[in-house]
Parts: C-alpha cells; structure tokens; sequence
C-alpha cells in the first residue's frame, strides 16, 4: 500500500444512450457473460493511465402510451478492451404503464455508487446491455469518475 493516496488528476463524464431495439435480441440479453460485444453499449473506457469511476446514473426514458413489462439493465466489466464482457451488477427496471397522449418522458432512475471506487487499468472498460426488448424502452446512462 503506498503512503500517498491516489486521486484522479482529470474528471470524467461519460455518457452514453441504449437504444434497447438495437442492444437485445429476442426476449432481450439475459446474458451474464457475453463474447458478442455488439449487444453491448460502452459506458466507460479508461484512460491512458488508468481511471476510477465513483458513479452511474441510469435514466429510462419511455413513449407514453406504450407499456413497459419492466426488466433488468446489466451493467459488464471487460478487461480485454471489449471482447469479452464479465457481469458486474444488475439493476432491476420497474414495470410502467403510461397515460396515453403525451410525448416521452422519464420513468425509471436508479444510481449505482461505486464505494469504494472502481479502479480500471489501461484497455478495461464498462458496458451496459438492457434486458427490455422493444423500440420504446430506451435508457441513457451517465458514468462518473476520473482519469489517474
């Protein structure tokens, strides 16, 4: 253990939008680890010298008039630049049923606090994958932490 703590020299925000049509097949990715990184949307990269995330705020944003059945948002870890991805934790989506006439609004925002932070080398990185299949069941996902 060194004597002098390490901080990120240069914060980072990262955001990133899951357009769920496109990251599942079927049903939806119920994968808990994938080898296919098409069906993964890059949350995070690290830097150049390594980075440290702290937070990650998942929005779902949804059509009003169209239900939601609810599922799950799987957030991966890859230690190989994104050829293989490793689950990491699972945030359970809530099930919705929207007035009908309005346009697309939120209904559905959980945190994940990395405490302690995570800690990614060089070439690792965060994916996220929606396990909700359908055009209206979209997410965006912001990643906070900071380049070492």
């Amino acid at each position: 253990m060194s004597a002098t703590p390490t901080f990120a020299s240069t914060p980072r925000v990262s955001n990133h939008y899951i357009d769920s049509a496109v990251l599942t097949t079927g049903a939806g990715n119920t994968e808990r680890r994938i080898t296919v990184s098409a069906n993964v949307g890059v949350a995070f990269v690290a830097g150049a010298g390594g980075s440290m995330v702290t937070r990650m705020t998942i929005c779902h944003v949804h059509d009003v008039g169209d239900p939601s059945a609810g599922g799950m948002i799987r957030i991966f870890h890859s230690p190989d630049s994104g050829t293989t991805y490793y689950l990491l934790k699972e945030v359970p989506v809530e099930a919705i049923d929207p007035e009908v006439g309005g346009s697309a609004f939120e209904g559905f925002r959980a945190q994940v606090i990395f405490n302690p932070p995570l800690f990614m080398p060089t070439g690792h990185q965060l994916g996220v994958t929606s396990h909700l299949n359908g055009g209206d069941d979209d997410f965006h996902i912001t990643t906070e932490g900071g380049d070492l």
